[in-house]
């Protein structure tokens, strides 16, 4: 049987656009080098209005929360698409040493495809203590 995923933190906020606001915002998105999804973009472009250049420390904290919770990790595809956390804010949890990357190729279908996961590390644990 399948396990449900744990809801993801913060606050879910509906936002009703009208079609030339989301060509903007889609515009936006593509000329950025990750492509985030419409969440991130927006999340991005309200952090940029409110004057913050940095990830938001508490983002990151849900990140670390949300690798703790599964003993697998989780790929870094999911976190950034289904969780809407940027790649710059896993790529700064690997580099400070609070989480891990590894490669690894699955079979999907006759084709393997290569995956990044992501897990917490010790030091992470316990920074979400601390």
């Amino acid at each position: 049987m399948r396990q449900k995923r744990p809801p993801a933190p913060g606050t879910n906020i509906g936002v009703r656009l009208q079609a030339p606001e989301l060509t903007q915002l889609d515009e936006w998105r593509a000329r950025q080098d990750d492509a985030p999804s419409r969440p991130e973009a927006i999340r991005r472009l309200l952090a940029k209005a409110l004057g913050e250049s940095a990830p938001q420390p508490r983002r990151a904290l849900e990140l670390l929360k949300l690798l703790a919770s599964s003993p697998h990790g989780a790929t870094e595809a999911l976190l950034v698409r289904a969780h809407g956390f940027n790649s710059d804010m896993v790529d700064s949890l690997v580099s400070d040493g609070l989480a891990t990357a590894e490669r690894e190729t699955m079979k999907a279908g006759a084709k393997p495809v290569e995956i990044v996961r992501i897990r917490i590390t010790d030091a992470g644990r316990r920074a979400i203590e601390g």
